[in-house]
């Protein structure tokens, strides 16, 4: 027979469980929007998304789109770790890099061949930004009442 029991207040709240580790799927989030960016802007649109780097030109394709997208993911939520580890407020020291990350690699949509592919990837950048902001660093509602 099982008895039930009430939860108290030593239950653990959402932020405590939020707070100890990042959510693994903000990897594949992320990657669902830049897919979903590219998707409106390469095969509805019609934009030629092509990036000069160097001497040469390169064609982002969606390989290359999944790919940086789990590379970088992959690193965010390592850095995030990390500096669990090495920092006594990780999470703003995660924010502030991640931060000054996005900064520079706006700098990559600027080699673009075009103005609609330098939007495209700049909305790229900002989408996978947005997502692995959302799932690396803690969200805490405001309290009601």
């Amino acid at each position: 027979m099982t008895i039930y029991q009430p939860a108290t207040e030593s239950t653990c709240s959402c932020a405590e469980v939020r707070s100890r580790g990042p959510r693994w799927w903000t990897v594949l989030a992320a990657q669902v929007a830049a897919v979903a960016v590219y998707t409106v802007a390469v095969p509805i649109a019609g934009v030629d998304l092509s990036a000069r780097t160097g001497d040469s030109t390169t064609t982002v394709d969606l390989g290359l789109v999944l790919t940086a997208t789990l590379v970088v993911g992959l690193a965010a939520i390592g850095w995030l770790l990390a500096l669990r580890h090495l920092s006594r407020r990780p999470e703003r020291a995660w924010a502030i890099t991640a931060g000054a990350v996005l900064v520079l690699s706006l700098a990559g949509p600027a080699g673009a061949t075009g103005l609609a592919a330098g939007i495209t990837l700049a909305c790229m950048h900002l989408a996978v930004a947005g997502a692995l902001a959302v799932g690396c660093l803690p969200w805490q509602r405001g309290r009601h009442g």
